[in-house]
């Protein structure tokens, strides 16, 4: 989605975006994960739905190329890439506290 973002492919963005939010409500249903670990995934999905919304209600009716996104969205995008990765990293070196 933050390619899309970054050059202002509106159409492009929404479909990462809820292909991105599907992804993160399933991961935060996995037994795995610690209470904070599934709230954190949960901000990541609340965080693209109303990024996707605020794209479709703002941004896709200007066009392609026109507009930008709100920078608040463009900070929380840039903080939903770093709480999964951390969580990627987590699940992937077995980093799991018992």
């Amino acid at each position: 989605m933050r390619d899309a973002v970054r050059h202002q492919i509106w159409y492009a963005a929404i479909i990462r975006g809820g292909e991105g939010r599907h992804v993160a409500l399933s991961l935060a249903t996995n037994p795995i994960l610690d209470e904070q670990r599934q709230l954190s995934v949960s901000w990541v999905a609340d965080s693209l739905r109303m990024m996707v919304q605020y794209i479709e209600q703002r941004l896709l009716p200007q066009g392609h190329g026109a507009g930008k996104l709100a920078a608040q969205y463009r900070r929380e995008l840039d903080r939903a890439g770093q709480v999964l990765g951390e969580l990627r990293g987590w699940l992937q070196h077995g980093e799991r506290e018992t």
